[in-house]
């Protein structure tokens, strides 16, 4: 869909994937749906209504912000990570690890949230991904394609 050069609100999103869903539904209502996206659909809106949906999950980029990068399990997970790379003289280490995490505008619930930790010779770099898919690893989910 063309469209200007401006972040999507997440009620204008939730419109544009209802009637997807709506249009997949008539020819197969029984199949089970995973939308993926960038950021612009990490949106509460959007995650509600996939959640209030059955049969429809989500795995959707969510940008990194000074909150995720100081979650226990995410700055644990990055110093293992460059202390590996560093012992072993390797130019790059890169490890997954899952957290559950609620931004202020989340007001319904923690989510799952699914960080890939890469550490170079450059420095750090931490993507992360939100999802409402229950098991698997975070290393399965993150490298999903």
């Amino acid at each position: 869909m063309l469209r200007p050069a401006k972040t999507p609100s997440g009620k204008e999103v939730t419109g544009h994937v209802r009637r997807l869903i709506r249009r997949i539904r008539r020819h197969w209502p029984e199949t089970r749906l995973l939308l993926r996206g960038d950021g612009h659909y990490a949106r509460p809106e959007v995650m509600a209504f996939c959640e209030a949906e059955d049969g429809v999950d989500y795995l959707f980029g969510l940008p990194m912000n000074a909150v995720l990068r100081r979650d226990p399990v995410i700055a644990a997970t990055a110093d293992a990570c460059a202390v590996v790379r560093a012992a072993a003289g390797l130019p790059v280490h890169r490890s997954h690890c899952e957290t559950r995490y609620a931004a202020a505008s989340w007001k319904e619930h923690t989510r799952r949230v699914i960080a890939r930790i890469e550490v170079t010779t450059l420095g750090l770099d931490i993507r992360a991904v939100v999802t409402s898919l229950a098991g698997s690893t975070p290393e399965r989910l993150y490298e999903f394609d």
